[in-house]
């Protein structure tokens, strides 16, 4: 099951204005008013669920049980992802011990939500990329890792030679890609670095085969 941890009522009608198109999706409350007894009251309450989706602002009746905690509680109790949205977050896929999960806009998240609902009607598995980028989940992913390995190398010339630092940093933004087929693609990409040896690899000829791949798609 998708569990939605949703306090926004009218947002969610907005969206989603008749359950039964949507026969996966459980929305709830949390009814647990004692922190120490989470991990336990997840186990016997939520042992059906296959990922969270949870408002970054939820408030619980017992106010020790953060959204934070209980995102750590459900992911140790569980062994699912929870998906934070939020209507003041951007979208961004986030590497999480090891699990993939996010932090999502919450129009984004509803937008796409019919999306991933069906897909994973029909394949059983979760797909939080469909969930945040939407059905061009796999080029909008490579864009924004694109964009942040730019940010990363924003003040440095193209010409300038990689070292050890920076494939460190390019392997953290790209951690988070889920795709076997752009998995592949950077085994490649990073195969030819250490055959070159990194310090004969430029910052531009890394920019570019992360441009081939988005090209590829």
């Amino acid at each position: 099951m998708i569990i939605l941890f949703e306090d926004r009522k009218e947002r969610k009608e907005q969206f989603i204005s008749n359950n039964e198109q949507f026969p996966l999706i459980s929305e709830s409350s949390m009814d647990c008013s004692n922190l120490l007894e989470l991990n336990d009251y997840l186990k016997n309450n939520f042992k059906d669920a296959k990922v969270i989706l949870l408002h970054k602002s939820y408030e619980f009746k017992d106010k020790t049980i953060t959204p934070e905690n209980f995102k750590t509680a459900s992911q140790t109790a569980l062994n699912v992802p929870v998906v934070m949205f939020s209507g003041g977050s951007n979208s961004n896929l986030i590497h999480e011990r090891v699990f993939i999960t996010a932090e999502v806009n919450s129009g984004v998240m509803y937008k796409n939500l019919r999306l991933f609902h069906d897909e994973y009607q029909r394949t059983g598995t979760p797909n939080i990329p469909l969930l945040v980028y939407g059905a061009n989940y796999r080029v909008n992913q490579l864009m924004e890792i694109q964009a942040k390995i730019n940010l990363y190398f924003f003040n440095r010339r193209s010409t300038e030679m990689l070292n050890e630092n920076d494939v460190e940093e390019i392997m953290d933004i790209t951690d988070a890609i889920t795709s076997e087929n752009e998995k592949n693609k950077l085994d490649k990409m990073w195969n030819w670095i250490e055959g070159k040896g990194v310090e004969n690899v430029t910052i531009g000829a890394v920019l570019s085969l992360v441009q081939r791949m988005i090209n590829q798609l």
